[in-house]
């Protein structure tokens, strides 16, 4: 979410409030120890234990997701304006793996030395 703000500061798209908590915040927030986090992201985290994103649905189905449309975005955007989004790219990346029935290592991805040579958006 914080590369996807930096890439909006930086082409001067406005950015719409649609949560009762301004979008800049919301990077601080998630960033907050996890006992801190509960306590004040409790409205937020109100939802049906059940649920499951469109992106995990279509996962399980072996269907192509929304990737390029939401983390993709980003770092097209990024950039056309010369904004980093490594983070985005680590999960476009792992996303379209995935997309190709290939297996993701977390540990890997989130590991401070993970280069992805498999996709990459141009």
């Amino acid at each position: 979410m914080q590369e996807w703000l930096n890439v909006c500061q930086k082409a001067q798209f406005p950015v719409k409030q649609f949560t009762k908590l301004a979008p800049k915040w919301l990077p601080i927030i998630l960033r907050l120890p996890n006992g801190l986090f509960n306590i004040i992201a409790k409205p937020m985290l109100a939802i049906d234990p059940q649920a499951r994103s469109s992106m995990w649905e279509d996962i399980q189905a072996k269907r192509l997701t929304e990737i390029d449309y939401l983390n993709g975005a980003v770092v097209k955007l990024g950039q056309q304006y010369h904004v980093a989004t490594p983070i985005n790219q680590r999960i476009y990346s792992a996303i379209k793996l995935i997309e190709q029935g290939k297996a993701v290592d977390v540990h890997q991805l989130t590991s401070a030395h993970y280069t992805s040579s498999n996709k990459t958006i141009s």
